[in-house]
């Protein structure tokens, strides 16, 4: 995501700090695990240990808000909404484990999907795909939230490095 244009606004150069302020986080958990990634049986689905409920939260939000620029289309922007689904319906499926162990499956099923059907769609569709129209002050908020964000994980990183110690 850190590639992803950012169209000359403030939330999307704010998105690129956030993004690679997450990836030191979630390399620094995985790290800490020692990246167990394992296979639950029953359903024959990859569990991802690594990926505490913060990070999630976090990256969950910065997504969010990163699916506000032009880039995305209006498929795209349910992106949290469809995981957060299906996560749940996993849980109700095998609901002895903690759900941040199915986010990893959740984001493997939606993502490529969504991405799918929306190329799919945009192929064959003769309509003009809407554009979020978002103005200055909306952006610079936006851009906020991102940079509390990055800000928030930076914290994370520090004091999850300081407990290692």
């Amino acid at each position: 995501m850190v590639f992803t244009p950012y169209h000359n606004t403030i939330r999307g150069l704010c998105s690129k700090v956030t993004c690679m302020a997450l990836f030191v986080w979630i390399v620094q958990q995985g790290y800490k695990v020692g990246w167990r990634t394992t296979t639950h049986n029953e359903l024959g689905m990859f569990l991802y240990h690594a990926v505490s409920n913060e990070w999630i939260l976090t990256h969950a939000v910065y997504r969010f808000v990163l699916v506000t620029l032009a880039t995305f289309s209006r498929r795209i922007r349910y992106l949290e909404f469809y995981t957060a689904i299906i996560v749940l319906i996993l849980h109700r499926r095998v609901n002895s484990l903690p759900m941040r162990y199915l986010f990893g499956m959740a984001d493997t099923i939606v993502v490529p999907i969504l991405a799918s059907m929306s190329s799919i769609y945009e192929m064959w569709s003769n309509q003009s795909e809407e554009m979020l129209q978002i103005g200055v002050p909306l952006d610079l908020m936006l851009g906020i939230v991102q940079l509390l964000l990055a800000g928030y994980t930076v914290y994370r990183i520090c004091l999850e490095r300081d407990k290692g110690k």
